[in-house]
């Protein structure tokens, strides 16, 4: 039995008309302009939260080796080496006025995985590592550094495991506290 609109005449039929759809439509749009900044913010602490962490491991793992070595991670024992540097990432980009971030470099992994420089393995003092399984490129895929050439005892100079931050530029000089959007974990 069809039901009838008494002013029409017509049979009635389920659906929705075109003023409820762009209702609904609208509706839809407001909500997700009002969830998307939330969203978005959430997005980016949780980036710096991942970026945090994996510099205080990376410093975690550093302080391990000197545990075991009785001495920071380089060549040759003479801190020789600038800096470390993960091998996942690309380079960041260095701000203008930056110093201390060119000279001679190496590898977390080949100092803190692999042993590349070869450290004795035996005795009181050793390499005992591995010390970390692997190193992450940074949150927006930056090499994560380490200014290891201010490691020394008795410095109280700055030193920091550091990722470039969301820009992908360092604005951290060797030997100085964080600056801009760098973000990072002293060490010493």
């Amino acid at each position: 039995m069809k039901k009838f609109d008494a002013h029409r005449r017509t049979p009635l039929t389920a659906g929705f008309t075109l003023i409820e759809i762009i209702i609904v439509i609208a509706v839809i749009a407001v909500l997700a302009g009002i969830a998307t900044p939330s969203i978005v913010k959430n997005i980016r602490d949780s980036r710096i939260a991942r970026a945090r962490s994996d510099c205080k491991e990376i410093a975690s793992a550093m302080a391990s080796f000197y545990k075991d070595l009785g001495r920071w991670p380089t060549t040759d024992g003479t801190n020789d080496i600038v800096y470390l540097t993960t091998e996942n990432g690309s380079a960041p980009s260095v701000a203008s006025g930056v110093t201390g971030w060119t000279g001679t470099t190496d590898l977390l992994k080949d100092q803190l995985i692999t042993n590349a420089p070869s450290y004795s393995t035996s005795g009181e003092v050793k390499w005992d590592g591995p010390y970390q399984t692997e190193f992450k490129a940074d949150p927006w895929d930056h090499a994560y550094l380490c200014n290891v050439g201010n490691l020394s005892a008795g410095s109280t100079t700055p030193v920091y495991v550091v990722s470039a931050g969301p820009d992908g530029i360092l604005q951290t000089s060797r030997g100085s506290l964080l600056a801009g959007d760098d973000i990072g974990f002293r060490i010493q």
